[in-house]
């Protein structure tokens, strides 16, 4: 691995002051730690199975700011490194450390229009399709009456470590925009699509999209918070060239109330389509490079709050859906998913602590075709997240989760984990993150 490849933007933004005259810079960042414990990792019948795992990460963004309505933006992120790691494999150092580039470009903003090139933040709403950083393009508009967003995208023309695609025909291209109005009625509107042209894979051509809608409303009673996703396109098998439609939906709900100060009570939904027995369509909900994500805060049945997909513990942690929604390719046979939580979350004044009480659990789509509650139980959960300002810049976050599998578990498990046999034996799992912001 050239480290030149690396370096070069690290010189570039460094050597900026040296003949920059008028140029404002700013830089912010984090030093995170993580240690996470989980007994009984696999579900299998062994209850005294555990598994320890330990990271860290840093990252450093760099802002800079012309004279002229012209930017430059820089991150850079090392991490998750985890700490026993092995560093000896000299020709992919840059790998093997996990040093990468997220984000290095140049915006431009006049009038109502900001426009900005390079390696870029290429996300969803809500990250629930795509939250990944690719080369790219950006134009957002405001106007007085609604916002505009749009991108255009190559999700795998390079990787953070300037790793080029070797094929143009295996070039990948991702086109997003948005229309969001919030000047009525006190709510947010939000009308958005995405379209995927993926030519990366030997046996199939994907070129799904999707269709969304989001309504957020705040009141002095209550906060509601929906989102319906629908998920379309066609996949082409190429050993026989038979296309097959995509017809699949994500759709997920919040209710917040605040009957005292500081006590937030809340209800939490989501669910996805699933595999209807019907091998004419692909029913189950598609993400982008496996980079969606649901909107929950179970940690351990799908990774929620600090679970989140900036972990790099190992990948053998109990999770339903692994790489979140889907894995990016094509899934055909899921079972879907239908989430439901209810949950406390309460800010205590006299000392700096904040805490999430949450118990919710999981059931597959045969919930709603006759397969009954138990039989299509994944898990029930409860999980109580925390986090403490130490200092102003100096956070902990502890989590504890604790899963009762259900029924349905084995099955969906398995899918991804051949070689074990899982059981119903529960599982535990804490969680601390010490987090220094800079």
């Amino acid at each position: 691995m050239d480290m030149r490849k690396l370096l070069f933007p690290m010189l570039f933004f460094s050597a900026l002051p040296l003949f920059a005259e008028d140029w404002e810079f700013e830089y912010d960042g984090d030093i995170r730690t993580r240690f996470a414990y989980e007994n009984n990792w696999d579900l299998d019948y062994d209850t005294s199975d555990g598994a320890a795992a330990a990271d860290i990460r840093v990252r450093f963004n760099l802002d800079v700011t012309t004279p002229i309505p012209l930017y430059l933006f820089y991150k850079l992120e090392w991490g998750n490194i985890s700490l026993d790691e092995d560093f000896r494999d000299e020709d992919n150092f840059l790998e093997t450390i996990k040093l990468e580039t997220r984000q290095l470009g140049a915006g431009y903003e006049f009038s109502i229009y900001d426009i900005k090139a390079g390696l870029i933040a290429t996300d969803s709403p809500s990250d629930t399709v795509i939250n990944e950083d690719n080369f790219g393009f950006k134009i957002n508009a405001d106007t007085d009456y609604a916002g505009i967003k749009s991108f255009y995208s190559m999700p795998n023309l390079v990787d953070a470590y300037f790793n080029f695609i070797e094929s143009s025909d295996d070039l990948n291209q991702l086109f997003f925009i948005s229309a969001e109005s919030e000047d009525y009625l006190d709510s947010e509107f939000r009308l958005w699509t995405i379209f995927l042209d993926g030519n990366d894979s030997d046996s199939f051509t994907y070129n799904p999209c999707w269709l969304g809608f989001e309504f957020e409303n705040e009141n002095e009673y209550f906060e509601l918070k929906s989102r319906f996703i629908y998920n379309g396109g066609i996949v082409t098998l190429n050993s026989i060239n038979y296309t097959i439609p995509i017809s699949a939906f994500y759709t997920n709900m919040e209710l917040s109330i605040e009957p005292f100060e500081d006590t937030v009570i809340f209800t939490r939904y989501n669910l996805t389509s699933s595999f209807d027995s019907d091998t004419s369509s692909v029913n189950q909900f598609q993400v982008v490079d496996g980079e969606g994500s649901l909107d929950t805060g179970l940690g351990l049945l799908f990774g929620g709050s600090s679970y989140g997909s900036e972990a790099c513990f190992s990948n053998e942690s109990v999770s339903l859906i692994e790489d979140n929604l889907s894995s990016g390719d094509i899934v055909m046979d899921a079972p879907g998913l239908f989430v439901y939580e209810f949950g406390v979350s309460q800010d205590f004044n006299f000392i700096p602590l904040s805490s999430d009480l949450i118990i919710g659990g999981a059931n597959t789509g045969g919930l709603f075709s006759g397969d009954g509650y138990f039989s299509s139980l994944l898990g029930l959960e409860i999980d109580l997240h925390n986090t403490i300002d130490i200092l102003d810049d100096l956070s902990l976050n502890f989590s504890l989760c604790y899963l009762f599998p259900g029924n349905a578990f084995e099955d969906v498990f398995e899918r991804n984990n051949d070689s074990i046999e899982v059981g119903w034996d529960t599982s535990f799992k804490t969680d601390f993150k010490l987090v220094y912001s800079y």
